[in-house]
């Protein structure tokens, strides 16, 4: 009898990859003249300040179109549609003030903390037509990790203990970046002695400083929350977060020496990574409350040790 010689089998040919309509789809290149829009916003900031409020005006609502049309250009669905929509809600930022001047006071606590509400109704309303959650916009503590094995101990370990150590463990965080507003501003305070802003010293200072609060918190949301989400999603996480920076920067080009407009952009940088890191802009926003109160004065020069 002949022994039968074993069979080897050749390894399996890989397929080759899918072309045409078979083919995976390629994440879209965002075009370039995205970066062309925090530019524009300086532009118009410059003319406002120089008291051309009809060329800044007339520049901001141009680029207010513009984003809309690019957002309608692209799918729905595309992540550049996104970023346009996101950045259609700046514009604002500096219109919203200049149509509130002529029935309240520029730089009352009330024409500050009214401007800071309608921006946050608008961002609000942009990230609502986007479809963002709370916690797409960092309106949360942070991200929780649950796991549990099987029996009782462990469900009560999932369903209770974790959530709480998780908690705290998330509050203690951005009770700490928090806090850390009250030396950002000090230093702001320290580099640049004379704010562009001076709000008046009422005899009672809780309006001022509700509308101080209320404007930190409402720029976090616009731009570490809604702003950089989309642009997160459309360029990146480095990317994302490098542009909204340089966006956050740009809005205070005209109405502030240019290095405070670099310092700017450079805490929202340190700002929009602390954002992407912890997933929450609830530290953040209360750290610019708070450091906002400390450049205008509002917080105890005794605690301060700088005025």
């Amino acid at each position: 009898m002949f022994e039968e010689s074993p069979r080897t089998e050749s390894p399996p040919t890989p397929e080759p990859p899918p072309t045409g309509d078979n083919a995976p789809p390629v994440p879209p290149r965002p075009p370039r003249v995205i970066w062309a829009y925090p530019a524009l916003f300086a532009l118009a900031g410059v003319w406002l300040a120089q008291g051309e409020g009809a060329r800044g005006a007339g520049l901001l609502a141009g680029v207010f179109l513009i984003l809309l049309v690019h957002a309608a250009w692209m799918h729905r669905t595309h992540p550049v549609s996104e970023l346009c929509t996101a950045l259609a809600v700046l514009p604002l930022v500096h219109l919203v003030p200049v149509l509130l001047g002529p029935w309240i006071a520029a730089g009352s606590p009330w024409h500050l903390g009214l401007a800071s509400a309608l921006l946050a109704l608008a961002a609000l309303t942009a990230a609502r037509v986007l479809g963002y959650t709370p916690r797409d916009l960092g309106l949360a503590l942070g991200p929780w990790r649950q796991r549990g094995r099987n029996g009782a101990a462990s469900v009560f370990s999932a369903a209770v203990a974790l959530p709480l150590v998780n908690m705290a463990a998330h509050t203690f965080v951005q009770a700490g970046i928090a806090v850390s507003g009250v030396g950002i501003g000090t230093l702001m305070l320290a580099l640049f002695p004379t704010p562009g802003l001076v709000l008046p010293s009422p005899a009672s200072p809780l309006p001022a400083m509700a509308a101080l609060g209320l404007a930190g918190l409402t720029e976090e949301l616009v731009y570490r929350g809604v702003l950089q989400h989309a642009a997160v999603r459309a360029l990146g996480g480095t990317q994302g977060v490098v542009y909204t920076a340089v966006t956050f920067g740009a809005m205070y080009i005209g109405f502030y020496p240019l290095e405070y407009a670099l310092a700017m952009g450079i805490l929202g940088l340190g700002f929009g990574f602390l954002a992407l890191r912890t997933g929450s802009i609830l530290g953040i926003g209360t750290a610019h409350a708070l450091a906002n109160l400390v450049v205008l004065g509002y917080l105890p020069p005794a605690f301060l040790g700088v005025r």
